[in-house]
């Protein structure tokens, strides 16, 4: 029965997606030009509302991300192509997490 209920949830999940990509490409061609160019920000939208609830956890990774983006705008955009700047800041910032992460592990571990 999970086998079957799998399948079925594979299946519906692809018919429902393909028939998203068909219909909302339609959809999103129909739109004013202004208005489809604010799906462009949706990305990093959610990258800073993921780091914003980050964020109450551990206040450093704001800061991380925010230096980080503006490291990657000023001298960035020199050597990496500007489609891999969101996805570089986004590496940065997970690997700030993981140093401050075990920095406090080592912390608590010495205590």
């Amino acid at each position: 029965m999970a086998t079957l209920g799998i399948a079925g949830s594979v299946v519906t999940t692809l018919l429902f997606v393909t028939m998203g990509a068909i219909f909302g490409t339609a959809f999103l061609r129909n739109l004013p030009e202004n208005v489809g160019n604010m799906f462009g920000y949706v990305p990093v939208a959610i990258y800073a509302s993921l780091l914003a609830g980050l964020v109450i956890k551990k206040p450093g990774l704001a800061v991380w991300g925010i230096l980080g983006a503006l490291l990657l705008i000023h001298f960035g955009v020199l050597v990496i192509p500007e489609y891999l700047l969101l996805i570089s800041n986004v590496m940065l910032c997970a690997a700030a997490g993981i140093y401050l992460y075990r920095k406090d592990k080592y912390k608590n571990r010495n205590n």
